[in-house]
């Protein structure tokens, strides 16, 4: 535990020093562009948040879905006898069958929100650049 921590200290300052050299590299190069740069990073982060936030939930949601599956599978092992005994085996292959179709919609809702956003984003935003550093280098 403390090597990791340790490690995400080590990175969280690496990565910050990264951020600051970079910035100044952008803003002794061409602190216009840089001025831009930094109006519309809110912009930017923004969305990323609300699809992170967004994709933990939903990921958090999973987990709790495939905890829920894994009980119902120990249930009907571990009570492999009881089950027979009383003939359950249809209603016990029914209940998997919705706890699994349940973990599946959330797999696939996660799976197929994330990259159509992110996708989007980027996009948008590097057109955005991409015409803002065409304008600043005309002009």
């Amino acid at each position: 535990m403390a090597r990791i921590s340790s490690k995400y200290i080590a990175d969280s300052f690496r990565h910050i020093f990264t951020v600051i050299v970079m910035l100044a590299l952008i803003f002794y190069h061409d602190w216009r562009l840089a001025a831009i740069y930094l109006l519309v990073l809110p912009a930017i982060i923004t969305p990323i948040r609300k699809i992170g936030k967004r994709l933990k939930r939903l990921s958090r949601e999973r987990q709790e879905k495939l905890a829920e599956l894994n009980v119902i599978l120990q249930e009907g092992f571990l009570g492999n006898k009881i089950v027979k005994a009383f003939q359950m085996e249809g209603y016990e292959g029914e209940r998997f069958g919705r706890e699994n179709l349940k973990l599946f919609k959330l797999r696939m809702k996660s799976i197929g929100y994330a990259p159509v956003a992110i996708d989007g984003v980027c996009r948008s935003y590097r057109h955005i650049f991409g015409y803002l550093v065409w304008w600043i280098e005309g002009h």
